[in-house]
């Protein structure tokens, strides 16, 4: 069996903007006062509700960061598809985005957050073979709408995609074998493991496909977004060691045998 272990390295992670509970506006105060949202990504580990407050790796870390920054920004919380929609919409806002060659010339790339491998999974009691993309092409294979995954799973030609609209959706089908292999993020896949009651033990990883990155974003042709002042909030939270323990706080370190290590968020 593959024993995982995952943590984030600080050269990976940088920031993206939201505030803590005492700074953040609703979306409609938000727009009344002319400010820009900062829309990111509802799901485990990065933002979700825990003993009924918001929480998460990217709600901690940008709350921290907007606050050095000066910033008074609301916060929406939704599916990453929308994320990147409100994004395109709204020149004065920011969101989180994977970085992928398709969407390249579509934003502003303000900072690097993290960066993680897409990664086949398959039950740990099946023998699909996971290791090679040219037989993983034809197996049936799950990804979430709008995902990095469905990203590269469609530009790499996977014949039998299997789309869900949520990551616990993925992995009941694999749980119940109405998928033959997940291609997801390990921080992703990690959550949505927890979620339906089960853990990592249950998969096994094949070899990294692609390495993509989350971004603090905004719009090709961003308006009033003060960039300096979000790298220079993020800059001096890794100089003072704010950054470094929030990402602690979530941060693991998968180890497996057949697939290297992976960095990334729990």
């Amino acid at each position: 069996m593959d024993h995982l272990l995952i943590r984030i390295s600080p050269g990976l992670l940088v920031c993206v903007a939201i505030l803590t509970t005492s700074l953040v506006v609703t979306t409609a105060t938000a727009a009344a006062l002319g400010e820009g949202c900062t829309y990111i990504i509802d799901q485990p580990p990065y933002s979700y509700l825990g003993q009924g407050k918001q929480t998460g790796l990217l709600y901690e870390l940008l709350g921290q960061m907007a606050m050095r920054a000066g910033m008074s920004s609301c916060i929406s919380s939704m599916p990453f598809k929308r994320v990147a929609m409100q994004v395109k919409a709204r020149p004065n806002s920011l969101g989180v985005i994977w970085r992928q060659p398709e969407i390249e010339q579509s934003y502003t790339w303000v900072l690097k957050l993290f960066e993680e491998p897409v990664i086949l999974v398959a039950r740990y009691d099946t023998d699909v073979d996971i290791f090679s993309i040219e037989v993983a092409r034809n197996l049936r294979v799950g990804v979430v709408l709008g995902s990095p995954a469905e990203v590269v799973a469609r530009r790499l030609g996977f014949q039998h995609i299997d789309v869900s609209n949520t990551v616990t959706d993925n992995a009941w089908k694999l749980q119940h074998g109405r998928i033959d292999a997940w291609l997801a993020l390990p921080s992703v896949i990690s959550a949505a493991q927890r979620q339906i009651g089960s853990d990592l033990s249950a998969v096994r990883f094949g070899l990294p496909i692609e390495n993509t990155s989350m971004y603090l974003s905004c719009a090709a042709a961003c308006k009033d977004v003060d960039i300096n002042r979000w790298k220079e909030a993020a800059l001096a939270m890794k100089k003072d060691g704010t950054y470094a323990r929030i990402v602690d706080k979530y941060a693991m370190k998968i180890s497996t045998q057949n697939g290297g290590d992976f960095i990334a968020p729990k």
